[in-house]
C-alpha cells in the first residue's frame, strides 16, 4: 500500500494496518511452507466405521466419568497439584530410571532438585476432599488415553 495513503490515519490506525500487512505476509509464508496435503482419490477412505468407533469411545468415557465432577476441579490445593504433575513418574519407577538415567548423562546438577521433588511428591498425604479429586481426576486421564491416542 503506498505510503501516501496512510498519512489522513491516526497513528492507531496506521499501526493496526501495518500489523495487519506483516500478519499477511506471515501467513503467506506459513502456507507456502506447509502446504496443505493432497490425497489422491486412490487413497482416499470411507471415514464413517473411524467415526462411529471414536464416538463410542467418547460415549463410553462419558457414562464412566461425571463431566460435572470433572469440571467442578477447578481449585486445587499445592499438593494435589504436586500429585497431578508427579503421578505418571511415581506410579512408573521405569519413568524414574530414565529420568536419572537422562540426568546422570546430560545434567547431573539436577539430580538433587530431582530427588528432592520426587521425594516431596512420595511424602505428601492428601487429604479427603484432596484425594477424592485426585482419584476422579486420574481415572478420567488414565481412559482418556485411547481416546487422544486415535
Amino acid at each position: 500500500m503506498p505510503e501516501g495513503i496512510n498519512q489522513n490515519l491516526d497513528p492507531e490506525e496506521q499501526k493496526r494496518l501495518k500489523q495487519e500487512q506483516e500478519d499477511a505476509k506471515e501467513s503467506a509464508r506459513f502456507f507456502e511452507e506447509h502446504p496443505e496435503p493432497v490425497i489422491s482419490r486412490e487413497n482416499l477412505r470411507e471415514a464413517g466405521p473411524e467415526i462411529t468407533e471414536f464416538e463410542i469411545k467418547v460415549a463410553l468415557f462419558e457414562s464412566t466419568h461425571s463431566l460435572e465432577k470433572l469440571h467442578a476441579i477447578v481449585e486445587i490445593s499445592s499438593d494435589l497439584a504436586t500429585l497431578f504433575g508427579k503421578a505418571d513418574d511415581l506410579e512408573d519407577p521405569k519413568r524414574i530410571a530414565g529420568d536419572m538415567e537422562y540426568l546422570r548423562s546430560h545434567k547431573p546438577e539436577y539430580i538433587p532438585e530431582y530427588e528432592r521433588v520426587m521425594a516431596a511428591a512420595r511424602a505428601i498425604i492428601l487429604g479427603p476432599e484432596d484425594q477424592k479429586k485426585f482419584e476422579i481426576r486420574r481415572s478420567a486421564k488414565k481412559d482418556l488415553i485411547p481416546i487422544v491416542q486415535y
